[in-house]
């Protein structure tokens, strides 16, 4: 099999889809953000540069999409991610290999500024993305719970496990994601049972 016929690939993006809970984001007792299907139509219009990394470390980087060894794909479900296989890569042959094996399935991205629609469904108060101004980066995750307790100036993260479902957002992302509602947020609560819930969460069932 030629290098060109290789690929890492996932679902970087999910879209809310009102027939599948599993496409909302959870911030927290009845706090939700949603992606609306248009929200990325800009970035996939322009010329925006954006990076695939591994667990969002910028030392195991990927592809680049204005090197063309980054290419994103709008469908019904999401924006799916490909990245062109360098088997003289390191960083490409481990990551390739865990994905093969099953070992492999999440996903994550990184997004700066957004336009945003909050509404209200019964108790539940809900955030959905409208437009993404940067997504500068995406790429595979081993699991979410390592960088849940991250805030990363400015930037937020968001994780999709294997089956294409939203994972749960957990402490500051969570935190950080409430304060954009224009209600008052739940109370605190404490970063170590925050941490060992995302722990738990991590143990995703693809199949």
């Amino acid at each position: 099999m030629s290098d060109e016929q290789k690929t890492i690939k996932g679902t970087g993006i999910v879209f809310y889809d009102a027939g599948d809970p599993g496409t909302e984001f959870e911030l927290g007792d009845n706090y939700v953000e949603r992606i609306a299907p248009g929200a990325m139509d800009d970035i996939l219009n322009g010329s925006d540069e954006m990076l695939a990394t591994f667990n969002h470390n910028f030392d195991a980087l990927l592809g680049r999409r204005t090197a063309g060894t980054l290419r994103l794909t709008k469908t019904p479900r999401g924006i799916d991610y490909e990245i062109t296989l360098n088997e003289n890569d390191p960083d490409h042959v481990r990551v390739y290999e865990k994905q093969q094996r099953g070992d492999l399935r999440g996903s994550s991205f990184m997004f700066g500024r957004t336009d945003a629609d909050e509404l209200q469904e019964g108790e539940k108060t809900i955030r959905q993305i409208t437009r993404f101004y940067n997504v500068p980066e995406m790429g595979p995750v081993s699991t979410p719970a390592y960088l849940a307790t991250e805030n990363r100036e400015g930037l937020s993260l968001r994780f999709v496990d294997g089956a294409g479902h939203a994972v749960p957002v957990e402490g500051a992302q969570a935190v950080a994601a409430r304060s954009l509602f224009s209600q008052p947020e739940p109370d605190p609560v404490d970063e170590g049972d925050d941490l060992q819930a995302a722990l738990r969460l991590a143990e995703i069932d693809a199949e």
